[in-house]
């Protein structure tokens, strides 16, 4: 699954860019729990995924002086023994807000 998000600069700490979400049906509330969390850890210092809920949240000030775009590997497995898993490739564009100024003469 590969995911597109579009954030306009500068970002705030803690701002939330988006979310991934899973579905497992396997049966038993502990087999079937998800937990969501970065790809060897890459970006960790930029982003926090929330383990329970997949959503994507700034750790930092994303402003002009930061990447204009990040890719990140998120990655969702259940409970059981073995866990399976499954990755989200989430490509993360900051954007400018373009400001038209209108002259008179």
């Amino acid at each position: 699954m590969v995911l597109i998000f579009q954030v306009l600069r500068p970002v705030p700490l803690g701002a939330v860019i988006g979310s991934v979400r899973a579905n497992d049906s396997d049966a038993g509330p502990e087999n079937s729990r998800l937990t969501y969390y970065l790809h060897n850890g890459r970006l960790a210092d930029v982003f926090d995924v929330r383990s329970r809920s997949g959503e994507i949240r700034t750790k930092v000030v994303l402003g002009h002086d930061r990447a204009r775009r990040y890719l990140l590997e998120v990655i969702a497995a259940d409970g059981g023994v073995p866990a399976l898993s499954a990755t989200a490739t989430v490509h993360c564009g900051l954007v400018v807000r373009c400001y038209t100024h209108i002259f008179t003469a």
